[in-house]
């Protein structure tokens, strides 16, 4: 059947309740009903229940056809059940079942065509060509240890599937047309009445079809010529019912024998040759030599309405008036023709005979010349026949043909017959529809010439020929492209069969063809769209895999085998975690798994092992046509380099939040120190001035050293502060650091325990850095003091230096780095170590984990901003219970290490005129009297305006100004601004509690002559003092 068809009975069962469908399905079977005269038509499913009729008859499946389906769905083929009569309507059946499958071939569905014999096949059979009291058709078989008449029956009503006669009536005509026996036969009928009967199994049936006509009918003397009219009757039915034409012929001719004996026997009065004459069923007249009539028999006189005694003597052409059946124009007589030629003379098949009465029939004639002993011409025998029941016969058998074509020619299919030699003997309308041309344009043409294409018709041909010398079996199915007549091709699906003569031997073939070019575009467009997401599937570069909801790998493209280093074949039919994640069950946030219970698409974050990194994984579900997951995508994204950068810039991050941790405890400590140094200025400077004081009770003296020292260690401990926050100024010049390190050495092998020992490891020709000397020392020492005290009970303290490159990579993840040579120290000991908390807060002021009283948290502070001062970066790397290791790297400057040599100036005072500029009154105040004493002259003022005004009012006196840069109202860089705008040549030095680098740096670069830093020694002050005003001006 149509795939089109089944596609759409699948899709109804799938989907009863669709109206359209349903609707469409049924119009489909209403065509075929229509097209093929079937009372009903039935869909069922695989159980036998009604889906949908053509006719919608609440009853259509009677239990009496379940056995026709179950016998379809047994044997997988086409079923033609048996007579039936109907326990819900009554009437009498037959069905043909049809299975259809899916495809996987499983029955889903049966298709039931319902024939009513009552229409179709009764009529037929009781149809008789001429006129019969008696005679009927008979179709019976054998049930049981009966025989059943499966029709109505002419002389007996209500006998359909009800009349059953025993098997043990052997006199009857149906009991013994069931058994053994088969031809023409004498018996009784139904009725007990004697009938002559023929009868002949229908082939593929259990059915045997009987003509039947009473005896006495035949026999009857004075019906004997429309008994012999019944006899052509049967036979015509036979040959029609049961193909038994030659087998019949010659039963008439045996019975032709029959009843001339009886005639003979009944009328030995009449002579032999009358008797023949009379008893032929061909019409005979004789004329003498000039065609005057001597003699008609009794069937001549029927057909030409003259009787024996009204023709004897007239002329032929009065009583045998012929003309030409389509032309109406008079014909030769043949007798004439006869005695012209002296011999027989047929007459043509178009030859019409007019009666006496006008009466008009076709007739079959011919004439011969009577001759006597001599050989001379006596007379002419004309014998003619009745074709008018052959004309009926033929114009039934011409009407079937015309039928049949009709049934081939409303077919949607070719229907295709070509001969032994391949010329085309039958095709149907829609074979020459689709080949474009006319069917007299193609019978009598070469099939493979004419039809086929240069490239198909050589083998195609050959197989035909193999196939007519029967050297090869046919092929029932098979498909190929055909030629139309305006040369486009379609591609048609044959399914064959091979025509054989009586021999066996191959006399042709039978095809009928289903055009399937849209299919088989349809499928190459499937086949295309299939190879287009198969060769997108595969091009997708991250690895991807399909998989049903129990986990299980159904398909997967390149990425993924490359990946997992196997083939598909190994894949399919694996877990994806047994390959993902090595492991027997899925994992805890198995994304295939949420999506399953969720049903909607799921991403997870999560590293697989055997594909070695980390991956996004995303899900997303197939579904089938019913809502329900079929399948799910599985998409791998690798997110290692993603991961790597998200945890690099996690590092940036934090060691851009140290950084800025650091900086904003370094502005703070530094301001710390600047308030603390203006405090300790005071209290250092009396101080000094009072040891300086001659007059001073030595009493007191030693009161005031330990008021200096200790101001002093206030100092110091301010400088510490300022150098974590880089405000002190270092003097960077080359330097070699292994020396750095050795010279340490020396120092801390007398300070550090002997049970901690001291391991140097120097990379020779190692390059300068630009360093200062002393605050790598402190750097040094502050390091190996917290490695000592890491060390209570001993170990080993190791100084390495090494040159090191730092790539762009090492760059990129370590904030604030510059790739370049650089030069490495380390400094590792085998301590106690740190964990993770420690180590976020070590370069923090004041942060110490050693006990109250012994350390003031500011080792590591000071180590921090001496190596960020020189350009440095350190790191700290530490593990609980194995030691730590400090790893700086200094800038290479491969300069030559210059050794120098400080020499301090002696103290000397003058007498210029001095604008000391300070907001702290004690500091002014201490100023004041170091440089008064000193031989100066000093103006105060307590801000920057107050000094503007000053120097307005004293600028040709004031040859130095001492300025504090951080002051309220107006600060010291913007009065600095002022004052050399005033005077470009003014010699300034700036003064503050931080260091010379920020703003203090900044007032250097515009103007400022030197910078002293507070707390500052009094003789130190002095000293630069001298040295700016002794120095020549710009």
């Amino acid at each position: 059947g149509s795939p089109f068809f089944s596609k759409a009975v699948r899709e109804l069962l799938r989907n009863p309740d669709d109206a359209a469908l349903g609707a469409a399905v049924r119009q489909r079977l209403e065509v075929i009903c229509e097209a093929y005269r079937y009372r009903d038509a039935v869909l069922a499913n695989a159980d036998g229940r009604v889906l949908l009729s053509v006719k919608q008859d609440p009853h259509l499946l009677a239990p009496e056809a379940q056995q026709t389906i179950e016998d379809a769905l047994k044997n997988n083929r086409i079923v033609f059940g048996d007579f039936y009569r109907c326990s819900l309507c009554g009437g009498v059946h037959i069905d043909v079942a049809a299975p259809l499958t899916d495809d996987d071939g499983r029955h889903v569905a049966v298709v039931i065509f319902r024939i009513d014999p009552e229409a179709e096949l009764y009529p037929l059979i009781q149809s008789w060509p001429v006129a019969s009291e008696t005679a009927e058709t008979l179709i019976v078989k054998k049930e049981g240890d009966h025989v059943l008449f499966l029709n109505e029956l002419r002389h007996k009503k209500g006998t359909a599937l009800a009349l059953a006669i025993p098997l043990s009536r052997t006199d009857i005509a149906a009991v013994r047309a069931v058994g053994t026996e088969e031809g023409f036969i004498e018996a009784k009928d139904y009725r007990g009445v004697e009938v002559l009967a023929d009868f002949h199994p229908i082939p593929g049936s259990p059915w045997v079809m009987i003509a039947k006509v009473d005896k006495d009918e035949i026999l009857a003397e004075l019906r004997y010529h429309a008994g012999v009219a019944v006899l052509f009757a049967l036979l015509l039915i036979m040959l029609s019912g049961a193909a038994i034409g030659f087998l019949f012929v010659r039963r008439q001719k045996s019975m032709y024998h029959d009843l001339y004996a009886a005639e003979k026997q009944a009328s030995e009065a009449k002579d032999e040759f009358l008797t023949t004459l009379q008893s032929i069923a061909d019409a005979v007249i004789t004329t003498d030599t000039q065609g005057r009539v001597r003699y008609m028999n009794p069937v001549a006189e029927a057909l030409t309405g003259w009787t024996t005694s009204e023709s004897l003597g007239r002329p032929l052409s009065e009583v045998f008036h012929i003309l030409h059946e389509k032309t109406g124009q008079p014909i030769q007589n043949p007798v004439e023709a006869a005695l012209e030629t002296g011999s027989i003379v047929a007459l043509g098949n178009e030859t019409v005979l007019i009666s006496k009465h006008g009466q008009q029939r076709p007739i079959a004639d011919s004439a011969a010349p009577i001759k006597d002993e001599t050989g001379v011409i006596i007379g002419v025998v004309l014998v003619f026949r009745d074709q008018t029941e052959r004309r009926a016969a033929q114009n039934a058998l011409v009407q079937s043909k015309e039928l049949a074509e009709r049934y081939l020619d409303i077919s949607a299919q070719i229907v295709l017959s070509l001969d032994a030699a391949g010329k085309i003997v039958m095709i149907n309308n829609s074979g020459c529809q689709l080949l474009g041309y006319q069917r007299e344009e193609l019978l009598g043409k070469d099939w493979f010439q004419t039809c086929l294409s240069e490239a198909d018709r050589p083998r195609i041909r050959e197989a035909f020929d193999r196939l007519m010398k029967g050297e090869e079996e046919v092929v029932t199915s098979f498909e190929n492209p055909v030629v139309r007549k305006d040369g486009s091709e379609r591609v048609i699906l044959w399914h064959n069969a091979i025509l054989k003569d009586e021999q066996g031997q191959p006399t042709g073939t039978l095809s009928s063809g289903e055009d399937i070019t849209d299919r088989k575009k349809a499928e190459e467009e499937i086949r295309r769209a299939r190879q287009d997401w198969e060769d997108i599937f595969q091009a997708i570069s991250h690895p991807t895999i399909i998989i049903d909801t129990e986990h299980s790998i159904l398909n997967a493209n390149r990425a993924i085998l490359k990946a997992a280093g196997m083939s598909l074949d190994a894949l399919r039919g694996m877990k994806c975690y047994e390959i993902f994640h090595t492991s027997a069950a899925p994992p805890p946030m198995c994304p295939a798994r949420l999506l399953v219970e969720t049903g909607t698409t799921t991403t997870v974050e999560m590293e697989m092992e055997a594909l070695g990194g980390y991956f996004l994984v995303s899900c997303t579900p197939v579904l089938d046509n019913e809502g329900k997951i079929a399948k799910i995508i599985h998409i791998a994204t690798d997110i290692t380099d993603r991961k790597r950068m998200e945890d690099e810039r996690e590092a940036l991050r934090a060691q851009l939040v140290q950084a800025q941790k650091m900086e904003a405890v370094g502005t703070l400590a530094g301001g710390l120190a600047h308030d603390f140094n203006n405090i300790l200025q005071v209290t250092l400077g009396y101080a000094e001035i009072l040891l300086m004081d001659k007059a001073f009770p030595d009493a007191y003296r030693t009161h005031i050293k330990m008021i200096s020292e200790s101001s002093r260690r206030g100092s110091d401990l301010a400088k510490r502060l300022l150098v974590f926050s880089r405000k002190t100024k270092v003097e960077l010049r080359p330097i070699d650091l292994n020396q750095c390190v050795m010279d340490a050495r020396k120092l801390l092998e007398r300070t550090i325990p002997k049970m901690i020992s001291i391991e140097l490891f120097l990379e020779d020709d190692l390059p300068s850095i630009l360093g200062d000397p002393t605050e790598l020392e402190q750097v040094l020492v502050n390091l190996a003091i917290n490695a000592r005290d890491a060390m209570p009970d001993g170990g080993r303290l190791t100084f390495e230096t090494r040159r090191i490159l730092l790539d762009e990579e090492y760059a990129r993840t370590h904030y604030g780095c510059t790739p370049g040579q650089y030069v490495l120290l380390a400094v590792s000991d085998t301590g106690v170590g740190m964990d993770k908390a420690t180590l976020n807060r070590i370069y923090e002021p004041f942060f110490t984990t050693k006990e109250s009283g012994k350390g003031t948290g500011l080792g590591l502070s000071v180590v921090y901003g001496i190596i960020k001062q020189h350009g440095a970066r350190i790191g700290c790397y530490s593990e609980v219970g194995k030691g730590t290791t400090f790893k700086i790297y200094f800038p290479a400057a491969d300069a030559p290490v210059k050794q120098t040599v400080s020499e301090e100036a002696p103290v000397v005072g003058g007498t210029e005129t001095i604008l000391l500029v300070d907001d702290e009154p004690a500091i002014r105040d201490l100023g004041a009297r170091l440089l008064t004493n000193a031989g100066y002259e000093v103006l105060l003022a307590s801000n920057g305006k107050e000094a503007l005004d000053i120097y307005r009012a004293h600028r040709d006196r004031i040859a130095l100004v001492i300025l504090d840069l951080i002051m309220p109202e107006m600060g010291g860089k913007q009065c600095m601004k002022e004052l050399l705008a005033m005077n470009e040549s003014l010699k300034i030095v700036v003064t503050s509690g931080h260091s010379a680098n920020g703003v203090s740096e900044e007032a250097l670069n515009l103007g400022a002559k030197d910078f002293i830093q507070k707390p500052f020694e009094l003789r130190r002050v002095l000293r630069q003092v001298r040295a700016v005003l002794d120095a020549p001006s710009a």
